[in-house]
This record gives structure tokens, sequence and C-alpha cells, in this order.
């Protein structure tokens, strides 16, 4: 904020600054005084190449002062690449895992979360998926969809009750089982620079080759990496694909490791209806033998994951939130 505001404020006065030299200069050549006029006194031609050369000296300031935002901006990137880099690591074993079968797949018990001091986003939140059962979550924006994902992927611990998989407290999960467990499909497919193959392994050498054809068939993007020239080699650019198999790429990605868990964020947001009817029955592929749970501002039909008949709704208290089951 700091640098948008210096930002902001500098160009102004160095525009400022340049006219009023240049103004002072053209009023004392034409003053009357005959002191000024001796050293000031200057024909129109001379007085158009003065207005030039003050121009000339002020543009350089102009420029550094655009270099100074980058240098500025390029020292906050600094400061916060630090300070990523001074978070303690997480070394977590399977020592600490205590899944239990007979428990619920997903269980929010009684669940209060914030942000900060600010006001609650949740405010006693329970519901609860067994094994194998889709849902989606609906409601307007504000009302906690994407935190939901959040406490379930353990990127935060609720301030009061407990949010569960499988028994096992979703913050105390350790990072190395999180992708065998979650299978996560954003609303954008983000590119890492590499080959088709490395963005649906994201380097994780454990996922083998068979793995990644067998995700890719299930999203149905398999025959059109085939006909690429090197096919899973190919180097991913941003023209490779069009937006549906990119997020069919998604979808792919989030299988890949023959996760349990399956969460869909608004995956046709961005979608055409055509292209919306391709990513969905790639998801009804997806879902099958997993959990799911979905994020939506509205409801399909037709189907797994987020698409039939509704079994159960709950509401949540004071909240524009609703868990549907289907």
């Amino acid at each position: 904020e700091k640098t948008n505001f210096y930002d902001a404020v500098y160009s102004p006065v160095i525009l400022i600054l340049n006219a009023f030299v240049t103004a002072l200069v053209i009023l004392l050549s034409a003053s009357g005084d005959p002191r000024l006029r001796d050293f000031f006194g200057m024909s129109v031609g001379t007085c158009v190449l003065v207005i030039s050369y003050i121009s000339q000296v002020f543009t350089p300031l102009a420029n550094i002062g655009m270099e100074i935002q980058t240098v500025q901006s390029a020292f906050a990137g600094v400061r916060r690449i630090q300070e990523f880099l001074s978070q303690p690591e997480r070394w977590d074993t399977d020592a600490a895992l205590r899944f239990d079968p007979a428990a619920p797949c997903i269980e929010l018990d009684r669940v209060d979360f914030r942000y900060g001091e600010g006001p609650l986003v949740l405010h006693d939140l329970s519901f609860r998926m067994e094994t194998g059962e889709s849902a989606t979550l609906a409601g307007r924006t504000g009302s906690g969809k994407s935190t939901i994902f959040k406490l379930l992927l353990g990127l935060y611990r609720p301030q009061g009750g407990r949010v569960l998989i499988h028994g096992q407290e979703a913050a105390l999960i350790p990072d190395t089982e999180k992708r065998r467990l979650f299978g996560y499909v954003e609303q954008t497919f983000r590119m890492v620079p590499g080959t088709v193959a490395e963005q649906i392994t994201l380097f994780d050498g454990a996922i083998s080759r068979e793995q990644v054809e067998k995700a890719a068939r299930l999203a149905g993007l398999h025959e059109t990496i085939c006909q690429l020239k090197q096919g899973y080699e190919t180097p991913c650019v941003e023209s490779l694909f069009s937006q549906g198999q990119w997020q069919l790429l998604s979808i792919a990605r989030a299988i890949a490791a023959d996760p349990e868990i399956l969460l869909l964020d608004e995956i046709t947001a961005n979608l055409d209806s055509g292209t919306e009817q391709l990513v969905l029955e790639a998801i009804r592929n997806a879902a099958r033998d997993r959990t799911v749970l979905a994020i939506s501002h509205r409801l399909h039909g037709g189907g797994k994951a987020g698409h039939g008949a509704v079994k159960n709704a709950w509401e949540g208290p004071g909240q524009a939130l609703r868990v549907v089951k289907f």
C-alpha cells in the first residue's frame, strides 16, 4: 500500500515541479528588471530550447520513480518469501494417525471459525458424511463454503468444535498423506512448468504412468493427449488446451493418487453449457466409489456428485449455507 501511494504521488510531483520551473524561467526572462533581463533575456527560439532542456532534465527523474517502485515491490516480495521460508517444516509421521474405519468419512461437530479477529464465518456447524456419500455446499458468497474446504484440508483449525476425517482431527493429518486422502478440483487450472504428465503428477514420483493415464481416461482427456505430437511428454503452454480441457486436466490431477475424498470447488462456474456437460460427465466417472463434497451456487440434477434426488438438507444457524446430500 505504501508503494502504491508513493508511486501515485511521485509522478504528479515531478510534473508539477517541471511545469513550475518552466513557468519560472519564462516569467524571469519576460521580467522588466534590467538585471534579470540581462541574465534571462532570450529569443523565442532560445526559450523553446530551454523548455525542452528542462523537460529532458525531469524525464529521468520520472523514470527513476518507476524504477524505485519496481525495487520496492521486489523488496516486498523478498520479505514475503523469507517469511514463508522461515516457517517450520512439518515432519509428521504415520504414527500420529488414528483413523477409525467405523467413524464417518467427514464430520464437523459444532464448529466455530473466524479469520483473525473478524466475525464468525461458521457458527455451531455440524454435519457428517459417510463413506461413498455425495453432498453439495450451497449458499451465497461469504457463507463459509470455501472455509469448510480449508478446514477439511487442515489449513486452519476451528476456534470451537472439531473437524474430523474418519475420527482423526483434520489439522493433524500429515501433509505427506493428504494427496492420498484428498483430491481437490479448483475453479481454474493452475499450470506448473512442465509436461502434460507432470501437470497431473505434480512431480510426485509415487504416481506411476499407469495411474496418470488411468486418471486422464476417467477425465475423458486421454485421447486428446495422445493426439499431441509428444503425447504426455508435451511441454505445457496456455494455448495447448481449451478452457474446458484444462478443467478436465484438473480433474485428472485430483484423482491421479486415487484419493478417497473428492472436493469440487465451483468447477463449472466459468464454462459454457456444452463444455459443462463434458466436465460433469468426467466428474461422474471420477466420483465412483469416492466420497464427494462440492461447492456450488446452484444444484444440478441427474447422477452422483451433486446430481440427483435430495436426501437431506441442513441449514446452519444464521447462515445462508446448506449442506445438501444426494
